[in-house]
């Protein structure tokens, strides 16, 4: 198990954590690697976080897509932009090569299906999230008024409520990428 930072819904899964965490073996991105009986397939999951890996166990039927298609949550995008190509990416192996069963870092397991839905709303999300920030600045808006065109942005799902300080980091970040602070 790769633990990039705590949550704490791991112990849903059963998963139980003793000590500091340690690293006993490091790979690279987008490599294959024998696990004992197993082949672990990784590959980049960018924008939630410039580091973010997947797991796929083709033997099990698994895919770990870590703080991607969560059902519970909306996107956190540290990138919007990186975050829209992983999503279209995840969307084209759901749709072509789908797993079994997919295991978001936040919420339950999802069927393959369920999966994409949540991808694809997502995607939908960030989508017009860009395109209201866009549009805004775009009417020689200002930085405020592309703010409030991107809170104005429904969410693809609904969230509790302390989630909601998320949605302006989202908005903020997609300002940044638009228009980078001088």
């Amino acid at each position: 198990l790769v633990k990039s930072h705590f949550h704490l819904d791991v112990k849903a899964y059963g998963f139980v954590f003793s000590g500091s965490p340690r690293v006993d073996e490091t790979f690279a991105r987008g490599r294959a690697v024998a696990l004992g009986e197993f082949v672990v397939e990784t590959f980049p999951l960018v924008g939630h976080t410039p580091d973010g890996t997947g797991f796929r166990l083709r033997e099990l039927g698994l895919l770990v897509v870590g703080d991607y298609l969560s059902s519970v949550e909306f996107p956190f995008a540290t990138s919007p932009a990186a975050y829209r190509l992983t999503l279209a990416g995840l969307i084209e192996l759901l749709g072509k090569d789908p797993p079994e069963t997919v295991f978001p870092g936040h919420g339950p397991p999802l069927a393959a299906e369920e999966a994409l839905g949540v991808a694809e709303a997502d995607l939908r999300y960030l989508r017009s999230l860009h395109a209201a920030v866009v549009d805004a600045l775009a009417r020689d808006g200002t930085r405020d008024e592309a703010r409030a065109a991107g809170l104005a942005v429904g969410l693809p799902r609904e969230c509790s409520p302390d989630l909601e300080e998320m949605r302006g980091f989202n908005v903020d970040r997609q300002i940044e990428e638009i228009v980078p602070a001088s």
